[in-house]
């Protein structure tokens, strides 16, 4: 059989096709002999020992994701816009991201069977953890009544979108807020009580027909990818509502909501209504984990 010639020794690597010649054109990967480094963590900067090593400072996150994945995707879209804008350059966020298929989610929680999504939710977040994972962001509001399972069971620092949201609040001087969101984030107590647990003193939900509304707005068009100006102005009217009430900030405890009411006036504007601070839980729910990601160290501009 001849040896085509390309193979030959005296060829190489002038007449091999491109596949060949891939050694000539990746430079080298730097392998260690330090005994603590092997070489599969220096092939990913999700290593810790690795990153600490590079001076690179930044710790892992993991987001759960997929809830939906309109929102996800604004997620990964802005943690590492903030990273660039810290740190600049080709700098981008350390990350594994698990997204969830969230027809199976939505049809859990549209049973109510939150001890099955306590033990999925549970069993990503440990998925995580064993990727390399040193905290955890629950990329949805309404999800996060699976915060008190993974606390219980997972060893990660877990940044709690309420929490951060009530923290925002006080910043803006709001201390009566209303809640939008899914009907079981406006309707159980779970995201409520974290919110008075933080310094809030009065919180305001819509009445049955308002609730309703926003969860068909949610479910329906937004985690559709469906925007529409009739259902701006109709939501728009809700918010007169809750703020004739006595709301003095209004909680868009829905991850979707500001993909809504963003379109007009832009990503990165300041959020209000009747200058009535609207609270972007995505927002302040990033800019919280890339306070924490970074350590504080770097300038991280605020958007709430």
């Amino acid at each position: 059989m001849t040896t085509p010639s390309f193979l030959s020794k005296d060829a190489w690597p002038s007449q091999a096709p491109w596949i060949l010649r891939l050694p000539k054109l990746i430079p080298p990967i730097e392998v260690r002999t330090d005994p603590f480094f092997s070489l599969v963590p220096l092939l990913t900067s999700t290593d810790n020992r690795f990153v600490k090593r590079r001076g690179m400072n930044m710790r892992t996150l993991g987001l759960l994701g997929g809830m939906s994945a309109e929102s996800s995707l604004e997620y990964y879209r802005k943690l590492n816009d903030g990273v660039r804008e810290a740190r600049g350059g080709l700098q981008s966020a350390n990350l594994w991201l698990r997204s969830l298929n969230f027809a199976d989610v939505a049809a859990l929680q549209h049973r109510e069977d939150w001890r099955s999504l306590d033990a999925w939710i549970v069993k990503e977040a440990e998925c995580l953890k064993a990727a390399g994972a040193e905290g955890l962001l629950i990329c949805s509001n309404l999800m996060h009544r699976c915060a008190d399972a993974i606390r219980q069971a997972v060893d990660l620092e877990l940044i709690h979108i309420a929490r951060e949201v009530a923290r925002a609040a006080k910043r803006k001087g709001a201390s009566s807020l209303a809640v939008l969101g899914a009907k079981p984030t406006m309707e159980a107590t779970f995201y409520r009580e974290v919110l008075a647990s933080e310094g809030i003193s009065e919180t305001f939900i819509p009445d049955a027909g308002g609730r309703e509304f926003v969860q068909r707005l949610i479910y329906q068009e937004l985690c559709c990818g469906i925007f529409r100006e009739e259902s701006r102005f109709q939501l728009e009217r809700l918010l007169d509502e809750l703020i004739e009430k006595g709301a003095n900030g209004i909680v868009l405890g829905c991850t979707e909501l500001p993909l809504l009411l963003t379109r007009r006036e832009g990503k990165g504007a300041e959020l209000a209504y009747r200058n009535v601070p609207l609270l972007d839980s995505m927002q302040i729910h990033c800019d919280a984990a890339l306070a924490w990601m970074l350590g504080g160290t770097e300038k991280i501009v605020k958007k709430d």
